[in-house]
């Protein structure tokens, strides 16, 4: 009984192939199957192997990279150089721009007509004299057309003296060659050098001289004809004006000074005594607007005609950054060219007022130039200005997000000071505030470099 139930379960377990295919297959299949683990343990044991030495290529090169990044900071520190800071001087020359502070006296045309210039601009004139009239239209029309007939007239007639005058002249000289030729040939003559008749010759010489003094006489008389002619046409001129004037407005110099008949719209803002109270912003924004005033122009009521200018006194004032501003000092002199001149100045500063980082400057002027009748600004070279200070090299300035500085080596330790620049030249600058001692790097581009390659390095 348990051999046959043993043997059913067998039967149950186990199916034999029906035929030999099948069973060829099979075997095949339990080849492959332990020929596909076999391959599987060889592939594992490569991957291992290649993941170790990906690994210590890994830390290998990360060594290598961290050495490198060692020897590179080393070396690039080496090559940092320095020098010991010393104290000196500097020039402060700086050109800028300059605006004139003078006293001016304003005329206004109490009429509306046309203005008839009788003085110059840039003439100087005492008070009460009449710088120019202003007259009526149609009477200034009038006065010109009669003036331009005398006019004409005295042309047409001093060409015809004058005409009358040249062709004299060329006939006294040659008058004066045949002269000249007889007068030679009696000297000849009379040293035995050729047969001449002296009574014929002396006739003919004694002809040319006549004719040589009747030249004379005319042109005396046409010379004296034309200097009656130009006192004649003076005299109708002066008779025009005056009948012209007679109706006329006069303006007269209210002040003793110095004629301008230029205006820039700026009168009022410059005075000498009121500029300094003025906001910077306001006069960074003074712009000149220059219009002229000219002879035979036609102006209304109510608008300047010229100005009188204080020759005697006049002052120039002109911005700059607080840097440049504390070198000066309110009493002291200061040289200074104008407009490029060559002509160096010398004066001494009345006012200096500091608003945040800018001062203004005040200084007089004693000469007045001519040019100042046309233009209110000026251009100025400011020159002989020293200032002194720790001298900086300029080659260890250097510019760190936007702020200019050194880097100073104090005690072993590398620290980037900022720097406020006063002044500089090719080789030195000289800070504000600044009274370091010790030893400044000449070469701070070297430490930018290192710095940001090597940031961690920097923070440390």
């Amino acid at each position: 009984m348990k051999n046959n139930r043993r043997k059913r379960n067998l039967r149950l377990i186990y199916k034999p192939p029906k035929n030999k295919k099948s069973n060829l297959y099979a075997a095949k299949s339990n080849m492959n199957r332990s020929k596909r683990k076999k391959y599987q343990l060889k592939d594992k044991k490569k991957l291992k192997r290649l993941f170790v030495v990906l690994m210590i290529s890994v830390v290998l090169l990360s060594i290598f990279g961290m050495l490198m990044k060692k020897a590179v900071y080393f070396l690039t520190t080496k090559m940092i150089r320095t020098e010991m800071l010393q104290t000196g001087s500097i020039d402060n020359d700086f050109g800028t721009s300059g605006f004139l502070l003078m006293n001016e006296t304003m005329v206004y045309a109490p009429e509306k007509g046309v203005f008839s210039q009788k003085v110059n601009g840039g003439e100087r004139v005492p008070a009460q004299q009449s710088v120019g009239y202003i007259v009526g239209e149609i009477q200034q029309k009038r006065y010109k057309q009669q003036y331009v007939h005398v006019e004409t007239q005295y042309e047409k007639e001093k060409k015809e003296l004058e005409e009358n005058i040249n062709r004299l002249k060329e006939n006294i000289t040659t008058l004066n060659a045949a002269i000249l030729e007889k007068t030679n040939k009696l000297s000849q003559t009379s040293l035995g050098y050729q047969k001449v008749d002296l009574t014929a010759t002396s006739d003919e010489l004694h002809q040319l001289g006549t004719k040589r003094n009747e030249g004379l006489e005319k042109i005396a008389e046409n010379e004296s004809r034309l200097e009656s002619a130009k006192k004649q046409v003076e005299s109708q001129k002066k008779s025009l004006e005056k009948k012209y004037l007679s109706g006329a407005i006069a303006l007269k110099a209210p002040v003793s000074g110095i004629v301008s008949f230029y205006f820039d719209g700026l009168e009022e803002q410059t005075k000498p005594e009121t500029f300094d109270k003025l906001d910077f912003e306001t006069i960074k924004d003074l712009k000149e607007s220059i219009n002229q005033v000219k002879d035979e122009n036609k102006i209304q009521k109510g608008i300047p005609v010229f100005k009188v200018i204080d020759n005697y006194h006049c002052d120039i004032a002109f911005l700059c950054d607080i840097s440049s501003g504390l070198s000066f000092e309110k009493g002291e002199k200061i040289s200074y060219r104008i407009n490029n001149n060559e002509k160096l100045f010398s004066s001494k500063i009345k006012q200096l007022v500091s608003k945040g980082d800018e001062v203004l400057i005040i200084f007089s002027h004693d000469q007045f130039e001519q040019s100042f009748i046309e233009h209110r600004k000026v251009d100025l070279e400011i020159s002989n200005m020293k200032l002194n200070g720790v001298l900086i090299p300029t080659e260890s300035v250097v510019k760190i997000e936007g702020q200019e500085g050194i880097y100073q080596k104090k005690k072993g330790i590398l620290t980037f000071v900022p720097l406020n620049i006063m002044t500089r030249n090719e080789n030195n600058v000289i800070a504000s505030e600044f009274s370091g001692q010790g030893e400044v790097v000449i070469n701070p581009h070297i430490i930018v470099w290192r710095d940001k390659f090597f940031p961690n390095h920097a923070k440390k």
